[in-house]
């Protein structure tokens, strides 16, 4: 797959590694423009040179033009472009996630987006940082009863809390604070968050 660099708009430009896209030396085109010369001024050295030297500007588009579907792919497209389809729609990245948990939050953004917020995101989130190793515990629960009761003599309901249990032995590479400002992009706002070492 060829791809060339080019400059990404200001406008939701994403704060990561430059392009990764280069120029690729001796790039050739599908389509020479000599092919579709008048055999009289295709022979003229002069025009033979101009129409190479042009044949080189137009083989990077024509690279990217067909190489577009994997620009879509974020297991394929270069990373900054990952990271700016990302801004498209509103995947939260940080810039010391690896590459892969870029490109797989991107990946599953649409499947994650139904689980926002609730005890299977927080998890989801947790095993890309600590495997199934991370244990969360949140405050809700459901109370049923086969008989009328009275409302008031229910349990106050608990605000509304989530506890994050990480191996001692795995936060040394990773602190505390990372993994707060990791699962604050999917904590709603109500709830409130703690996050113990556990040994």
């Amino acid at each position: 797959m060829s791809v060339v660099s080019q400059e990404l708009p200001a406008q939701g430009e994403p704060s990561g590694v430059g392009s990764q896209r280069k120029f690729i030396e001796g790039l050739r085109t599908p389509f020479p423009l000599v092919d579709y010369t008048p055999s009289m001024l295709a022979e003229d050295p002069v025009v033979q040179l101009l129409l190479t030297a042009l044949d080189q500007v137009l083989a990077p588009i024509i690279s990217v033009l067909d190489c577009y579907d994997a620009y879509l792919d974020p297991y394929l497209a270069p990373i900054d472009f990952v990271e700016y389809m990302s801004s498209w729609l509103l995947v939260t990245q940080d810039e010391q996630w690896t590459e892969n948990m870029k490109r797989t939050a991107l990946a599953s953004c649409i499947q994650r987006s139904t689980w926002r917020g609730t005890k299977k995101s927080f998890e989801d989130r947790l095993s890309e940082l600590f495997g199934d190793s991370a244990t969360v515990t949140d405050s809700g629960k459901v109370v049923v009863s086969a008989e009328p009761t009275d409302p008031n003599s229910w349990e106050p309901a608990a605000s509304p809390s989530v506890t994050v249990d990480v191996p001692a032995a795995q936060l040394d590479a990773v602190s505390i604070s990372t993994v707060k400002d990791f699962l604050n992009t999917i904590l709603p706002a109500h709830v409130a968050m703690e996050i113990r070492s556990q040994e």
